[in-house]
């Protein structure tokens, strides 16, 4: 395949680097050569494959906020404990993340459908059982089936979509991804309202089969271009093993650290055993990565440049902020403000709607405008902002306030979810293109167990505390029960004095989280602050099209010694 011409570029290439000859193919704002990134895009019926795609994203986000609302509900019904209410989200989450890496690398050892159809499966097995389950640990149990199927089918969703859409349209149909993310978060809580109430809880999992069945017919259309086939042999023989192990164990070890601190507090022996242990094993996988001559899940030049580490800092930051506020502020719409599981859905409205719309919108400006940065920023400011405002919230608070501040808050998650993963795709070649996809929704899932984790110790140690100091309850069965996640009992709690006491130590408690929050969310903005520009203008070859395409040229921009521009 030829390179398309190009005209010289209108500004001058950075007096730190040698100009090229004219006649040499010309390195892009990135610093990768033009002829190294010209890519062939399969021919595909894009709207079959990206509703099959969207409705793969969705029934993934779909299943991380049903739960929320489900979950007081079937705490109670499965006779499950606070830890258990936290252990729901985080098996999840922990099997997703360990395995995140592995899917990515596999794909580009044996295909991206023989990875996609597997994680999908595994995905559905985990919904049907956790929709049979008759006590929290099998419930527990199936939920890690379902993450290690659902964290595959989210990365492989990703890097499907940058094998079959060039860089520079990609912000266009991310948005339809971002889109998906944004109406399963309108449409979680209040279906998991709805089916908890008037149904079962169990159809908030079961619902996923049809569903699912659906996007994987779908899915039979979609065309890839094909990858080297590797013999048994040369699998062995290429394969990192070794900075694979140290990566999914460093991973496992980690986010099962936070698990239980989250459970047992930071003090506990086997919490400190884990998170000192986790990082140790990462920084072990690190080295392996950077010596090997196999094929690195992590490529290095990931951990080199300023912008990768900005943006992978940045996600994580995002991430545990995204999961604080979905996965507690239901607790204080049901245990402060006394709502039904149907009223805690509605009141998440403000925040996943204001999310859906960001991220629809932010896709496609991005292909318009050709830069991620400002909608970056965007995110940032605004996500500060809301936390702010939620430390605010209170049991007097009234419901204009609690949905004008989540809406904020909302708006501010929902532009971090897209521009990030186009920036981040844009400063990386294609060929580490689903090692740095993988990696991005690796830290995106360390952020989100650290969020449920961190929230959950900050809750639960002041709420402790508070109730234990609340004259006539202390000791009781009730107190118990609440420390057990079962905020229901609250409304019986008499006198009307006590119940009183007993849902400001709750509000309080629930506070903690958002001024956790607040320095957390201003640090991105700071890391946004050292984000910089790339290119998305790549050289592309449409299949069976009679032209070849390729993209405007684009002012040549800066470039330092460790490639960052």
């Amino acid at each position: 395949m030829s390179s398309a011409h190009r005209e010289p570029p209108e500004l001058p290439v950075a007096p730190k680097y040698p100009e090229q000859d004219s006649s040499q193919p010309r390195a892009n704002g990135a610093g990768f050569r033009d002829e190294e990134e010209a890519v062939n895009l399969p021919h595909n019926n894009m709207g079959l494959v990206m509703a099959g795609l969207a409705i793969t994203t969705f029934l993934a986000s779909l299943d991380s906020t049903i739960v929320t609302t489900a979950l007081p509900t079937i705490i109670a019904e499965l006779g499950g404990t606070a830890s258990d209410y936290s252990w729901t989200g985080i098996s999840y989450m922990l099997c997703s993340g360990a395995c995140i890496p592995l899917w990515g690398k596999l794909s580009d050892v044996v295909g991206r459908k023989a990875i996609l159809y597997p994680c999908m499966a595994l995905f559905l097995l985990g919904s049907g059982l956790c929709g049979a389950a008759t006590s929290m640990s099998f419930l527990i149990a199936c939920r890690a089936v379902q993450g290690l199927g659902g964290g595959g089918t989210v990365v492989m969703v990703q890097i499907v979509l940058s094998d079959i859409v060039s860089l520079r349209d990609r912000g266009k149909y991310s948005s339809v991804i971002g889109a998906c993310w944004g109406v399963a978060s309108v449409l979680g809580p209040l279906l998991g309202g709805i089916l908890t109430e008037k149904v079962s809880w169990r159809w908030c999992f079961w619902i996923n089969l049809p569903t699912g069945g659906v996007a994987a017919i779908m899915l039979l259309f979609l065309h890839l271009n094909p990858v080297k086939k590797m013999t048994l042999a040369e699998f062995f023989q290429k394969f990192d093993f070794w900075g694979t192990s140290l990566l999914m164990s460093g991973t496992g070890t980690l986010l099962a650290g936070f698990s239980i601190a989250s459970d047992k507090g930071w003090k506990e022996p086997a919490t400190i055993a884990l998170i000192v242990a986790g990082p140790v094993l990462l920084a072990l996988a690190a080295v392996v990565e950077s010596k090997t001559t196999r094929m690195a899940v992590i490529p290095p030049r990931l951990l080199k440049t300023r912008t990768t580490l900005s943006l992978f800092g940045l996600t994580f930051l995002h991430a545990i902020g995204f999961m604080c506020t979905n996965f507690y502020l239901p607790v204080l719409f049901q245990g402060v403000d006394g709502d039904s599981a149907l009223g805690s859905g509605i009141k998440m409205l403000p925040i996943a709607l204001g999310g859906s719309l960001a991220s629809i919108i932010a896709g496609p400006l991005v292909s318009v405008t050709k830069v991620a940065r400002p909608f970056i920023w965007m995110g940032t400011i605004l996500m500060t902002i809301g936390a702010g405002l939620l430390i605010s919230l209170s049991e007097k608070s009234n419901v204009g306030m609690e949905m004008g501040y989540t809406l904020i808050q909302g708006i501010g998650t929902g532009f971090l979810f897209q521009p990030p993963l186009i920036a981040l795709q844009a400063a990386m070649p294609l060929k580490d293109m689903a090692a740095c996809t993988g990696a991005f929704y690796l830290v995106r899932t360390l952020g989100t167990t650290m969020g449920v984790s961190l929230g959950g110790v900050a809750f639960q140690s002041q709420l402790a505390v508070r109730l234990r100091a609340i004259p006539g309850l202390a000791g009781t069965s009730t107190q118990a029960n609440i420390l057990r996640g079962n905020y229901k009992d609250i409304s019986r709690v008499a006198p009307a004095e006590l119940r009183q006491q007993v849902i400001v130590a709750l509000s309080r408690s629930l506070r903690t989280i958002f001024i956790m929050l607040l320095p957390l969310a201003a640090a991105t903005i700071l890391l946004s602050l050292l984000v910089r520009h790339y290119s998305l203008e790549r050289n592309f070859v449409r299949q069976n099209e009679q032209t070849e395409e390729a993209p405007k040229p684009a002012p040549s921009v800066d470039i330092d010694e460790k490639g960052d521009v």
